[in-house]
């Protein structure tokens, strides 16, 4: 059964950074390596959907919030793997009955840092003052960092969304 103002943000890649939290200010972020550097792209999708299902099922989201993946990256495999990624996030979510909400990379830095051209060191500046005492460890990975931008979005605007209808 999903907590009514849960939510789980991900910034989706071979390493994800993932943050929980609710309006309250309960918040958990980290970064997963979603494979073994290596692994094939069907091993990698299968971590995926493993992990997204036992994290909905123990945590019970009322919201996923996700960087949505850009397709135009130089890195024609990693492009190819996030829009991969992002498939099987839609499929596991929709299977669970748990709505999804995103933002592309500039909304999300212009809502984080202030700017749709905000830089990683930016990003990562931002995620450790909204995270302030929340979290048992420094923020150093900008993937971390995105995944606690989404959820500051999320907190603030989608979930809202959600809610209501």
């Amino acid at each position: 059964m999903p907590r009514v103002d849960f939510v789980l943000a991900l910034d989706f890649a071979t390493k994800t950074g993932w943050a929980w939290g609710s309006p309250g200010g309960f918040i958990k972020a980290g970064v997963r390596r979603l494979s073994p550097p290596g692994s094939s792209a069907q091993e990698t999708l299968l971590a995926w959907a493993e992990w997204l299902e036992e994290l909905i099922e123990e945590k019970g989201p009322a919201l996923i919030a996700y960087e949505h993946p850009i397709s135009h990256s130089v890195n024609v495999n990693g492009a190819d793997l996030a829009k991969q990624l992002h498939g099987v996030l839609l499929l596991v979510a929709g299977r669970a009955g748990v709505p999804v909400r995103h933002l592309y990379p500039s909304a999300l830095k212009k809502h984080f840092a202030g700017s749709g051209k905000a830089s990683k060191k930016d990003m990562i500046a931002e995620a450790r003052a909204f995270a302030r005492g929340e979290l048992d460890h420094i923020i150093k990975d900008d993937n971390e960092a995105d995944a606690l931008g989404m959820l500051s979005w999320a907190l603030e605007v989608a979930l809202e969304e959600v809610k209501n209808g």
